[in-house]
């Protein structure tokens, strides 16, 4: 009996690697779908979950929260704030890095017979954090991590007499989970959520005629990190030809390896 139990140890040892190299790459009739590995560099970005009748916005929350807090609002403000871009760099061992980037603009000119009323608000938002990536079932990945945001915005306004102005600096860690779902190969689609803690400082507001010296911070424990749907791509790819243990299939669109 014992006998047998090395070589069926060493068997099993056998299946289990073969299957786990298998979940690298998947081929079915859609194409090789290649799940993210040391080295890939993946791009997305994302849509949120709206409310009031809308299902998606395209605004990113961290930016737009600060914004909503000045005191100063401005028409333009809710015309800046476009999707964050995302860099995600898997670097091994189921970690992968995360480079978030939003810099947005917007602007309204009013003018009569009188005058030209302008306003402009001015976003930027930057972000970094790691992911641990679990071990892949199929086209599906998951994972959990956490990032650190910064954040700066500033309104203003101008007219005859008028020359507003206000700024507010943001900073956050959040934890997220995460899953995502290849749709075809080197796309992508997924959703995230999580929690965040931020804490924000409004400066005071800088009139034509001088300033309020009012400043005001804030904390807050919110779901920064809301229900996100995410749109993906690997821009690169690494790797190359069928390795040894990657399972043998041809498909049926595909009759470039026919005798």
């Amino acid at each position: 009996m014992k006998k047998h139990i090395l070589p069926g140890l060493l068997i099993g040892a056998g299946m289990l690697f073969a299957g786990t190299q298998a979940q690298a790459q998947i081929h079915n009739d859609r194409g090789t779908f290649s799940m993210p590995t040391k080295g890939d560099l993946l791009v997305e970005t994302q849509a949120t979950v709206a409310s009031g009748g809308v299902f998606f916005s395209l605004n990113d929350n961290f930016l737009q929260n600060l914004n909503n807090g000045l005191t100063l609002n401005v028409g333009a403000s809710n015309q800046n704030y476009f999707p964050m871009l995302k860099v995600r760099k898997f670097s091994g061992n189921g970690f992968a890095h995360r480079f978030m980037l939003n810099v947005s603009y917007g602007s309204n000119n009013l003018k009569d017979s009188v005058d030209t009323y302008k306003q402009n608000s001015f976003g930027v938002a930057l972000g970094y954090g790691i992911e641990k990536v679990f071990t892949p079932a199929e086209r599906l990945n998951t994972y959990i991590g956490a990032d650190l945001m910064l954040g700066y915005t500033r309104n203003g306004e101008k007219a005859y007499r008028v020359d507003n102005s206000q700024s507010a600096f943001g900073i956050g860690v959040r934890a997220f989970t995460g899953m995502d779902y290849y749709v075809l190969p080197k796309v992508y689609l997924g959703i995230e959520l999580g929690y965040g803690l931020a804490y924000s400082r409004y400066g005071e507001i800088n009139h034509y005629y001088g300033h309020d010296n009012i400043t005001n911070g804030q904390f807050s424990f919110t779901p920064y990190v809301t229900p996100q749907f995410r749109l993906g791509y690997v821009l690169n790819d690494h790797h190359g030809k069928r390795g040894h243990h990657e399972p043998s299939y041809r498909s049926r669109y595909d009759d470039s390896d026919e005798d």
